[in-house]
């Protein structure tokens, strides 16, 4: 098979393997990797041309296991035919994804003027990679870490991006001097951990989602918890991109969602901190795993997620790999927040080329894991210093979790760090809040997020849920259940239903069907285990019932540790409704019965 000219060199050059072993108290097992011969180009699969670009996928040789057993990883890349060099672009997939998958992505990046490579992360990827290794029959996953060998799933896939970097920095056809690296999720992780390997070989990088110091906040802390100790430090000594975040020199663009399921805002800004080099962020709020923000992938500015993570992606590899265009805005809190009477004001300025269309404040309590937080707008001056934000204070004992949001007429948005304060340390007292009791009437914009369905085990036929005016007692929607499931609110705040003065639940339903119905309450602490207490309603007839269920009614559910009655904390709550087969209940207008 004839292969392009900017890789046939590549056949020509050995490759070295390398078995390591490693111990806590030894050097970093990733040394050997910096600084090796080029990979060995092991198979040429396919060439193609789309446009004025050219593409080719292959395999190349990143290491040898300690068997002997050698291993390929699957590579796409795409360089512009224009002559002369070029900047380039590594791009690391997700989680279950793979090379072939970035296929659109390395086009576009070629389109755009770059040399790009997506490769196959066998510890990461998914079963559809190209990949050709022993990492599947490994007893070890991407968590185990031994003692005397860096053989883990989550190694191998650091090793192939070190590799993978080194045979695109060896391109007859890239500007060395500016390369970048971009990825979202396991990518992000990969993105951060790259950077701080190979410090300042990368000029430039865009990590969405995924952070570092997965001890520290992120989904993934109880499994690192499984670990013996020993083996958890080695983990995180090794494998932990927050490690490394220190040796970046990159200029490094974070893109994070707020409510992410997988990387939370300790893990994110803990690893933003500890990055020394030119750096900026921004945060989406209400969303997981997405970018809801002019320049994000959500939205009037969205962008195909298979060719790039969000918009400004692009920009931020044009200003810094090809000195195209303009920086990006700056966001920066200025000052300290003040009381002003029942609210806090807080203060930040926002500086750009280009006009800001948007400057917003968003907030938080944080007495809820930051997956289930409603982030709520606060109102915003704009004033001769800058702008100035009023968050009202209903929770004295609660800390507030807040960042400025701004955009500018490119579509490009960042943010200020995440910041945190706590009402009691100015001057607030606990006469001067108000009650924050649980009201939904699923009139809400978000209201699905709030809401996502299961099914219970067992039924032949999963039911529907819709928020529909069919369903609406008050207001113009309500939640319509048909058949077989089981819909929970999640991230109930628990003080809107410990407070002294709340005494149960209030809702009003209906019913087409002759079926009863279970109302569910769970407490749930922020590692993810639950009490859960519930309650039997029969069939409440074909017209509009209010129903009232005090706290004293709800027994323990089945397999509930706990004993007795339902007893508010302040941990985080949910409410369930779950319907039986055949079934067709409407739900309106729930909140809580108070003294």
């Amino acid at each position: 098979m004839k292969s392009l000219p900017f890789l046939t060199i590549l056949t020509l050059v050995s490759v070295a393997f390398h078995t390591v072993s490693y111990g806590g108290d030894k050097a970093n097992p990733f040394t050997p990797y910096l600084d090796q011969p080029v990979p060995e180009i092991s198979e040429h699969i396919a060439t193609a041309s789309p446009g004025p670009v050219d593409i080719q996928s292959f395999r190349f040789v990143f290491h040898r296991q300690s068997d002997g057993a050698p291993a390929e990883i699957y590579a796409i890349m795409g360089a512009p035919q224009a002559p002369g060099k070029h900047p380039a672009v590594l791009i690391c997939h997700g989680g279950g994804a793979s090379a072939e998958q970035l296929r659109p992505a390395v086009e576009d990046w070629a389109r755009l003027g770059y040399v790009a490579l997506a490769f196959d992360n066998p510890g990461i990827g998914g079963r559809q990679i190209k990949s050709k290794g022993p990492w599947d029959e490994k007893s070890l996953g991407i968590w185990t870490f031994p003692p005397d060998s860096p053989e883990n799933r989550l190694f191998d896939s650091v090793v192939a991006g070190l590799n993978a970097f080194a045979l695109l920095k060896s391109q007859d056809n890239v500007d060395s001097e500016n390369i970048g690296i971009t990825g979202g999720s396991w990518g992000g992780y990969m993105t951060t951990m790259l950077c701080g390997l190979l410090g300042d070989q990368v000029k430039a990088a865009f990590a969405a989602y995924g952070g570092g110091f997965y001890d520290q906040g992120t989904v993934f802390m109880a499994d690192l918890a499984q670990l013996p100790e020993p083996a958890r430090q080695r983990w995180l000594s090794t494998l932990d991109p927050g490690r490394y975040a220190g040796n970046i020199e990159a200029a490094f663009f974070g893109a994070y969602a707020a409510n992410d399921w997988f990387f939370w805002p300790e893990s994110v800004m803990k690893t933003y901190n500890a990055i020394r080099s030119h750096k900026q962020l921004v945060f989406s709020p209400n969303t997981s795993h997405g970018l809801n923000f002019a320049g994000g992938n959500l939205g009037a500015s969205s962008v195909d997620q298979f060719q790039h993570r969000a918009l400004q992606e692009v920009d931020w590899m044009n200003y810094y790999l090809k000195n195209e265009g303009d920086p990006f805005p700056e966001c920066q809190v200025s000052g300290k927040p003040s009381r002003k009477g029942k609210f806090l004001e807080v203060a930040f300025q926002a500086a750009s080329s280009y006009s800001i269309v948007s400057a917003k404040v968003w907030y938080s309590y944080g007495d809820t894991p930051w997956r289930t937080r409603n982030w709520l707008e606060a109102d915003v001056e704009i004033t001769r210093k800058g702008y100035l934000a009023s968050i009202p204070v209903e929770e004295i004992d609660q800390p507030i979790d807040w960042f400025a949001l701004v955009s500018d007429s490119r579509d490009i948005s960042v943010s200020t760090p995440m910041a945190r304060m706590v009402p009691s340390a100015y001057g607030f007292r606990r006469s001067d809040g108000k009650p924050s009791y649980f009201t939904e009437d699923f009139e809400f914009l978000k209201v699905g997020r709030r809401w996502p369905p299961s099914f219970p085990q067992g039924a032949s036929k999963r039911g529907t849920f819709a928020f529909t005016g069919e369903a609406a007692h008050h207001g113009t929607k309500g939640l319509k259940l048909t058949g077989a499931i089981t819909m929970s609110c999640h991230g109930i705040r628990g003080n809107a239903l410990s407070d002294p003065d709340v005494e149960g639940i209030r809702f009003w339903v209906k019913s087409a069907s002759d079926t009863g119905y279970t109302v569910e309450l769970s407490e749930e602490d922020t590692d993810g285990n639950y009490l859960v207490w519930e309650n039997h309603q029969d069939a409440p007839g074909s017209n509009w019932t209010e129903v009232t269920i005090p706290w004293d009614d709800f027994s323990p559910a089945s397999g509930n540790p706990s004993k007795g009655h339902f007893i508010p904390s302040a941990d985080l709550a949910k409410l369930s409704l779950t319907a039986p087969e055949g079934a067709e209940l409407y739900f309106d207008s729930f909140e809580t019965i108070t003294r």
